[in-house]
C-alpha cells in the first residue's frame, strides 16, 4: 500500500515526522537517526504517523532523500519542496 505523492501527502509527511531536522543531510550531526538504522534499531518506530513511545528516529519517508522532493520523471518541479530550516 504505497500511498500516492500528492501535494496533501507531502504536507502530511513533514507535518506527521517527529522532528523536521530529519529533512537535513545525512551528514548534519543535528540529523537523527534512522529508526531502523544500527544506532536506534526500532523498526516497529518506522511509520507514519509516528508511534508514541518511540524513542526520536526517523522513519523511512522523513528524509532528506525522499523522492517527493526529486524532480518528477516529466521534468516537472518535485511535488514537494522542502522549507529551508534557518541555519
Amino acid at each position: 500500500n504505497t500511498p500516492s505523492m500528492m501535494p496533501s501527502e507531502c504536507a502530511d509527511v513533514i507535518d506527521r515526522c517527529p522532528s523536521e531536522e530529519c529533512f537535513l543531510p545525512y551528514s548534519d550531526s543535528s540529523r537523527p537517526g534512522d529508526c531502523n538504522g544500527s544506532e536506534v534499531n526500532r523498526p516497529d518506530c518506522d511509520m507514519l504517523p509516528f508511534p508514541d513511545g518511540c524513542p526520536m528516529c526517523c522513519p523511512f519517508q522523513c528524509r532528506p532523500d525522499n523522492p517527493m522532493f526529486d524532480i518528477q520523471t516529466n521534468g516537472e518541479p518535485p511535488v514537494c519542496s522542502p522549507t529551508m530550516m534557518p541555519s
